[in-house]
């Protein structure tokens, strides 16, 4: 395309040559067309390399969502000939990043249309060993020494943190702070700072977790340490829409832990009995948990940051509680948030989909196979009552009944 603008740019300047070139607005009309042959390809990124082997993984590039959990996915697969080369061009998204996937594994590439980006992709060392020829070479550099320094140390936090849950000595907190060291020294004159932000932020989480887990303890005053965190949150900055946005979840897990820490999860279990499962304490507890979230939330003073962390919450709130409960939120938020449209037609669709499956409304046509191979479609018991059993690999819950229901049957 671009070499049939060039060829009628070159044709139109000898016509002109042979005119009065009095054709002011013509030539205008061509030079715009002309930008708009170039930029057809210069709207795209391009990614080539290889991988030297795949097996059954699946290699794409992602573009971080609206939502981390509820928003539609933008992905696009990877697909390596036989000596392991793969070429694809992606339109520009509207993010700083996208993430280059093997399965769950990530690693995050800046998204630049002026960087044609070769990647070298070593499978049994991935991300660690994942080579990058860039025009942001130092960038890249830096981010995989970041990725060496920290391997193995968010399951090493973790470990600490649950030693920290059961009383026990340990270095959770010391280990948080290490990281987020490593990414200043090494990310804070580079293109991935805002992974600095992601470390203080967990850093906030874990803080946070650590009152809950110290508040039955005696002599521990759980408001001054709560106000302690919320204040040093401030101080690095948690509460901007940079950081809020580096994060995990959002503000979901801070907003989540800090609600715990008033001992609302105790209240409910000893009103209603210390068997409820998580989604039942948030049911009951929903008003009090709401209250505790929002006024962490209060801390934020950004429009749009607010704006964003009220997106996260009422989609935590559209996909985790009655709707009833939520749709206050939701039409509140269309109100006061209108001017963010990205936000509001993410939460719309959400509602939307949501709504489709809640009781009350037709059951969506579906067809799966019995026990014996036979294709069973919801209309064929339509009339009937009908269980619908949904579970996921990851919820233990989910494989304990399972569990059982397969010896029962």
């Amino acid at each position: 395309m671009l070499q049939i603008c060039y060829a009628f740019l070159r044709y139109y300047s000898l016509f002109m040559n042979m005119t009065t070139k009095k054709h002011f607005y013509t030539v205008i009309a061509i030079f715009v067309f002309f930008a708009n042959c170039n930029s057809s390809t210069k709207h795209e990124i391009q990614i080539s390399g290889n991988i030297d082997y795949i097996g059954d993984a699946v290699l794409s590039i992602s573009v971080p969502p609206v939502h981390y959990k509820y928003s539609p996915k933008t992905e696009y697969t990877l697909t390596p000939n036989a000596n392991g080369d793969f070429n694809l061009n992606i339109p520009q998204p509207d993010t700083d990043f996208l993430y280059l996937n093997i399965d769950t594994d990530q690693f995050m590439l800046i998204a630049d249309i002026n960087d044609p980006l070769n990647i070298i992709i070593k499978r049994s060392d991935f991300p660690l060993s994942t080579k990058i020829e860039s025009v942001h070479e130092e960038d890249y550099s830096a981010y995989q020494q970041y990725l060496i320094e920290i391997d193995g140390m968010d399951k090493a936090i973790e470990k600490e943190m649950n030693a920290y849950k059961a009383g026990k000595e340990n270095e959770a907190i010391l280990l948080s702070k290490k990281k987020i060291d490593i990414a200043s020294s090494l990310l804070s004159e580079t293109k991935f700072t805002p992974l600095i932000a992601k470390a203080k932020g967990e850093l906030v989480v874990n803080n946070i977790k650590s009152v809950e887990y110290r508040f039955n303890n005696p002599g521990f005053n759980a408001d001054l340490e709560r106000k302690r965190v919320v204040e040093e949150a401030k101080k690095d900055g948690f509460f901007t829409l940079e950081s809020l946005e580096s994060q995990r979840a959002g503000i979901r897990d801070m907003t989540h832990y800090y609600a715990r820490t008033f001992g609302i999860y105790d209240s409910v279990r000893n009103a209603r009995g210390s068997g409820l499962s998580e989604i039942d304490i948030k049911r009951f507890g929903y008003v009090s948990l709401n209250e505790k979230r929002m006024e962490f939330v209060s801390n934020i003073t950004d429009e749009k940051a607010l704006a964003y962390a009220n997106m996260t919450l009422v989609a935590e709130r559209i996909g985790e509680i009655d709707l009833a409960l939520a749709e206050p939120s939701y039409f509140n938020y269309l109100k006061e948030f209108e001017a963010y449209t990205e936000y509001t037609d993410f939460l719309t669709y959400f509602y939307n989909e949501v709504k489709s499956v809640s009781p009350g409304q037709k059951g969506i046509p579906f067809s799966i196979p019995d026990r014996n191979g036979n294709l069973v479609s919801l209309d064929d018991v339509r009339g009937k009552y009908v269980l619908l059993d949904f579970w996921a690999g990851w919820c233990q819950p989910c494989l304990i009944y399972l569990q059982s229901r397969n010896r029962r049957d």
